[in-house]
């Protein structure tokens, strides 16, 4: 079995390489209302907004006009 440590070394340099956080500020009354909403729902908060970015690539592509 690999060293976790590797692993953890072999995550970060590929997050590093290939990752990016993407975020935005709402108030705290809304992000209070999120989790309870996700919680609610059996999914969590990533899942929600990966979708939604997703979703919204998906979309703009589909309007994108032909060159």
């Amino acid at each position: 079995m690999p060293n976790k440590e590797s692993q953890i070394r072999a995550r970060d340099k590929y997050d590093a390489a290939k990752m990016t956080t993407v975020g935005c500020r709402i108030s705290r009354e809304k992000a209070e209302k999120f989790k309870s909403a996700c919680r609610q729902l059996g999914t969590t908060q990533y899942a929600v907004l990966k979708e939604a970015v997703e979703y919204t690539i998906e979309k703009a592509e589909k309007n994108r006009p032909e060159v």
